[in-house]
């Protein structure tokens, strides 16, 4: 019997409304449905819950309620049990699969758990009010709809015993018209492919009995194609309902989800690897890439409900991404090729786990044009002119941003490192610094313009004891541009780079590719050029690789 894993998690619906007073579209905070999730086997489904609650009455933590919704006149204990309920019913289902030693599909667990889901407000009004009973908070007795529901001992097992003949029993019927007592569990497959657990891929099965009748019981647990014409659609009758199955194969690629495989692989090795906070935001940006990417597939097929899928993935699937990326996105071909690495380390991982067996990518090689990437980096006559320029009195805090520049000029740091130092890593002829990025120990002699730029800061207090007035990458970035051209470092510089087959030449003014970074690049290059080993200058600066 094969084991399906699996996971149970409640959110609230994300609903707008607008605001009386001011007019504008806010998120909706009161009276919010809570939507199950259950994932399993690579499938994600949401389902309804028919509970609502306020916002602030629910914990997003815990995933369960946090107070009373007088609306629906239930207490926070008669929402809880009935969500402890419904993870009850999944795993009833669930263990049904398993026993068949089938993994169902999105639709076949949606119709299992149709027979198994309850009508929430009908419960809560039978059951009795939990917040004034703390000695027996779990109910004794079910409704007769209840009582009469399939699996419904095995749910109240946990709970306690109750009284299963104090109402007249209901005869209830599931999806194919038949009391539920009288399911067998017996599979019929017809026509369709299941998921082999062992290679947890689609495998085709043969047919049996085509176009016949079916057994009773078998729209429950059996697995059975999406496309069925009912004859007669009444589910209460008890005359056995002919079903004709439609002789074309299931397309699974609904449920052959992408999206949540790739948050899967984010949060198993950003965990194991340690990530840091820019390569989450990598791949937070391939998501948004593929998600545009998908939208663009179904516009060009019309098709609004194409859904992008690991199979798609092959030589064609990947041409029609890296002709997204370079004409949609206007990609250079350098950044196209960073994508698809962080593409095929996806792809890479999905495959090792055995979710689809394409592996077109690992050969996969397009030929992209690229260009050497041209050095920027200050002249020592461009240092003097920064160094010289006064800043006017409304723009005094260039003054700042200049002097943690010229000390990354001076000592080679990047600026995740510059941003991390402290006063104690401070000595006096030198500083100790363990690298951000690297993990390295470096210890960098002081020259005379790094120790007058850290004596200038000495007595000033930063927060958390930094040795200098560091602000954000972004803003450092700014004020550079508007410092550089304030300074007159203007001299123009062409980049040259590929779009595609596109050769695009741009001629911009030094000030405007200035960064952080540059900082770094200008330490590097005076060092080469002053006739130092290039093993030294990466011993100083913890650089692993030269690039060309």
């Amino acid at each position: 019997m094969i084991q399906i894993k699996k996971s149970v998690r409640f959110r609230l619906q994300s609903r707008k409304t607008t605001d009386p007073v001011t007019g504008k579209i806010v998120p909706k905070k009161k009276n919010l449905l809570i939507v199950m999730v259950v994932c399993y086997c690579g499938k994600r489904t949401a389902l309804s819950t028919n509970l609502h609650i306020d916002r602030d009455l629910w914990d997003a933590n815990t995933q369960r309620a946090k107070g009373n919704n007088l609306k629906m006149k239930m207490s926070e204990a008669q929402i809880n049990y009935t969500l402890e309920l419904l993870i009850n019913a999944v795993d009833i289902v669930m263990r049904k699969f398993e026993s068949l030693n089938i993994i169902p599909t999105i639709e076949q667990f949606k119709r299992s758990y149709d027979g198994l889901r309850f009508d929430v407000s009908l419960f809560s009004l039978g059951m009795p009010n939990l917040a004034t009973s703390p000695v027996n908070p779990m109910p004794t007795t079910v409704p007769p709809y209840y009582q009469s529901m399939p699996y419904m001992p095995q749910l109240m097992q946990m709970q306690g015993s109750f009284q299963p003949n104090m109402y007249p029993q209901q005869p209830f019927y599931p999806s194919n018209g038949y009391p539920f007592q009288q399911q067998p569990e017996r599979v019929i497959r017809e026509n369709m492919e299941y998921s082999n657990p062992k290679w947890n891929r689609s495998t085709p099965t043969p047919n049996f009995n085509k176009d016949s009748e079916l057994d009773p019981g078998e729209s429950e647990f059996s697995s059975k194609d999406d496309n069925l014409d009912i004859e007669d659609d009444s589910m209460y009758k008890k005359k056995p309902i002919k079903r004709s199955i439609k002789k074309e194969p299931v397309d699974d690629g609904k449920e052959n989800d992408i999206f949540w495989a790739l948050d899967q692989f984010v949060t198993v090795m950003g965990k194991q690897n340690e990530w840091t906070h820019a390569t989450y935001q990598k791949f937070d940006a391939l998501e948004n890439h593929l998600k545009q990417f998908r939208q663009d597939q179904r516009e060009k097929l019309k098709n609004k409900k194409f859904e992008l899928s690991f199979s798609y993935f092959n030589e064609e699937g990947l041409l029609n991404y890296v002709d997204f990326l370079s004409k949609v996105k206007k990609m250079k071909n350098t950044s196209v090729d960073k994508q698809l690495d962080f593409l095929r380390w996806f792809l890479r991982w999905t495959l090792a786990k055995r979710f689809h067996d394409v592996n077109d990518f690992e050969t996969f090689r397009p030929k992209l044009k690229k260009t050497r990437n041209r050095v920027v980096f200050l002249t020592k006559d461009e240092l003097e002119k920064l160094k010289n320029y006064v800043a006017p009195e409304d723009r005094k805090n260039l003054e700042r941003v200049r002097d943690v520049f010229l000390f990354q000029c001076c000592t080679g740091l990047r600026y995740s490192d510059v941003y991390n130092l402290r006063r104690c890593d401070v000595h006096e002829d030198h500083i100790d610094v363990t690298t951000i990025k690297t993990n390295d120990t470096l210890r960098i002699e002081l020259n005379e313009e790094s120790k007058s730029i850290l004596d200038r800061y000495r007595n000033i207090a930063f927060e958390k004891d930094k040795a200098l007035p560091v602000i954000s990458n972004q803003k450092m970035n700014d004020s550079l541009h508007d410092l550089c051209k304030l300074a007159g470092i203007n001299e123009m510089v062409r980049k040259t780079y590929f779009r595609g087959k596109e050769r695009i030449d741009e001629v911009k003014p030094k000030w405007e590719l200035v960064g952080t970074h540059t900082g770094r690049r200008t330490f590097i290059c005076h060092a080469l050029s002053m006739g130092i080993p290039p093993e030294i200058v990466m011993k100083w600066t913890g650089t692993v690789t030269i690039k060309p």
